[in-house]
């Protein structure tokens, strides 16, 4: 209670007494409470202070409730602040949305164009394949002409060949017929050197003569049978040579008739085969006749080594018989001077069989160089099939790589579908947490109104108790106060005239007694020291915050509060 209020009980006390017009009444003699008109009651008190104690500060309950109230208020701005991030990140997926639909629809527009393409490269692909396949075909057919006449004209030289087979054999008997003519004329000729040797030499001499050259045909006779194995085996090497190009050449030819696209390759290829197999045939027969006749020769020198052992000796044996021997040398000589002219006119008949021969296998050749091999048109023709297929390779090769576009393009629609789909179904469960944040903020606003309202109804009630209390104390001070006044009042009489001055006189003696008599006046209540303290922190639902207004502005606040509430 302030010390007005005390102001006012102590002047309706005194009101209850007379007041200041019942102290004018008493004076002027016209009150009941003085006997003789010339006295007036004049009371001297002490001054006492008399200091209330009062409660200080806001209740624990109070600062709770403010706490409490704090708390879900920074509760609520830790939601809106939770819903704002959520609004942004409804934002960002809601472009991400309308990207995603953009890029479906883009993908969609691309497929729909690369389809088309699509079906635009398989036609052409399809034209081009039928083009090369007509091309393919009338190059085909242009060169199944060609290698028809190609064999035709290889059969009839075949048949030259074989013509000419003959002649080969003749003319080799004709040579063989000459070499032993040749050699009938050579043993001839010895024949004669013996017989003159055997008629003019010494028998001595002549035994070693056929010894040295019994030695000597012996020593040839091994050069010639050692040049001889040699060339055998240098002909078997060139006939298997020949054999394995033959063999190789009609691989060729079958790996030719086989593979169209690479026939003249082939062919030109096969032909340079036979003819290296055709030299090395030839090869191998002249080694053979060769060798053959170095056998025939050999076969005969080791004949007259023998012989000419033999007669080496028997020369010694033999002398006595000489003369006979020559004699029928002699004879042998004109015999083989006769065998010489048969075998010359043998060879000259076959020699004639071999030109008879050679002029047959002439003419058919002649015959197959008049076979017309069509020229196949496939310059121009194989380089159009050629492009018109490279264009449908090249097309297939474009097909595919569209077909791969058209694949990664549905993948692209269905990925942008699928995330769109994600991304919308993100936003629905953004707005249900929306939503839950709105509800939860609402919440946390209605929890601290109903904690800032429970601690101010506290406040108010506290203030109320404590100025209910204070003014009890007061009451109980002023009447305290007044009962020992009224024990220690000396009463004076004194004569007052009874004139307009008195009156003057006697309010002066009111005035001053009434200061005398509220000198025990209680100390007014200091509505400053009773608010509550502001709180550096709450703990409230296991959060600990920082109250955010500074100490006089909560004062100031807490002040109002009770002085509207004093006031009601």
């Amino acid at each position: 209670m302030s010390a007005e209020d005390v102001q006012k009980v102590s002047v309706a006390k005194e009101e209850n007494k007379g007041g200041l017009f019942g102290a004018i009444k008493n004076t002027l003699g016209l009150g009941d409470s003085v006997s003789t008109p010339q006295k007036v009651v004049e009371k001297r008190t002490t001054v006492e202070t008399t200091t209330i104690q009062t409660e200080e500060g806001a209740t624990q309950e109070t600062k709770d409730e403010w706490r409490k109230a704090e708390a879900e208020t920074v509760r609520a701005e830790e939601a809106a602040k939770k819903a704002e991030v959520l609004a942004s990140k409804m934002d960002a997926v809601t472009s991400e949305i309308r990207e995603a639909e953009q890029l479906r629809a883009d993908a969609e527009q691309k497929l729909s164009e690369t389809q088309g393409r699509i079906a635009q490269t398989e036609e052409e692909a399809a034209a081009r394949e039928r083009e090369a396949a007509q091309l393919e075909q009338q190059l085909a057919e242009a060169r199944a002409a060609a290698q028809e006449a190609e064999r035709k004209r290889a059969a009839i030289i075949e048949e030259a060949s074989r013509a000419a087979e003959p002649a080969k054999d003749y003319g080799a008997e004709a040579d063989r017929l000459e070499r032993e003519a040749q050699d009938a004329n050579r043993k001839a000729l010895d024949l004669q050197k013996k017989i003159d040797g055997l008629r003019s030499s010494k028998y001595v001499d002549a035994a070693r003569k056929k010894e040295e050259d019994a030695q000597a045909m012996r020593a040839k006779a091994g050069e010639l049978q050692q040049e001889l194995s040699e060339e055998e085996k240098i002909a078997q090497e060139k006939q298997r040579l020949a054999d394995e190009a033959v063999a190789r050449a009609s691989a060729k030819v079958r790996e030719a008739d086989e593979l169209a696209k690479q026939y003249w390759a082939l062919r030109d290829e096969s032909k340079r085969m036979e003819a290296e197999a055709k030299e090395l045939s030839k090869e191998a027969e002249r080694a053979a006749k060769d060798a053959a006749a170095k056998r025939a020769e050999t076969d005969k020198l080791a004949d007259k080594a023998q012989a000419a052992e033999r007669a080496a000796e028997e020369a010694l044996r033999k002398k006595a018989e000489l003369e006979s021997e020559a004699q029928r040398l002699a004879e042998g000589k004109t015999d083989a001077e006769q065998y010489a002219a048969q075998m010359e006119r043998a060879a000259a008949e076959k020699r004639e069989l071999a030109a008879k021969a050679e002029a047959e296998a002439e003419a058919k050749r002649r015959q197959a160089e008049q076979v017309t091999v069509p020229e196949v048109p496939d310059k121009e023709l194989e380089s159009k099939a050629a492009e018109a297929r490279k264009e449908a390779e090249e097309l297939a090769k474009k097909q595919a790589e569209l077909e791969g576009d058209e694949q990664r393009l549905a993948q692209l629609r269905d990925e942008a579908a699928r995330v769109g789909q994600e991304k919308a179904a993100s936003v629905t469960t953004f707005h249900k947490e929306a939503e839950a944040l709105r509800v939860e903020q609402e919440e946390h606003w209605a929890k601290a109104k109903e904690h800032g309202d429970a601690a101010r109804q506290i406040s108010s009630e506290e203030t109320k108790r404590r100025m209910q209390a204070t003014a009890a104390a007061a009451q109980q001070i002023v009447d305290d106060t007044l009962s020992s006044s009224s024990s220690s009042v000396s009463a004076q009489t004194t004569s007052v005239k009874k004139s307009s001055s008195g009156v003057a006189d006697v309010s002066e003696s009111y005035e001053s007694s009434q200061r005398e008599g509220s000198g025990s006046e209680p100390t007014a209540t200091d509505l400053s020291k009773t608010v509550p303290s502001k709180p550096e922190g709450t703990t409230a639902g296991n959060v600990d915050l920082p109250v955010k207004e500074s100490a006089s502005e909560y004062k100031k606040a807490a002040q109002k509060i009770q002085e509207s509430a004093v006031a009601e």
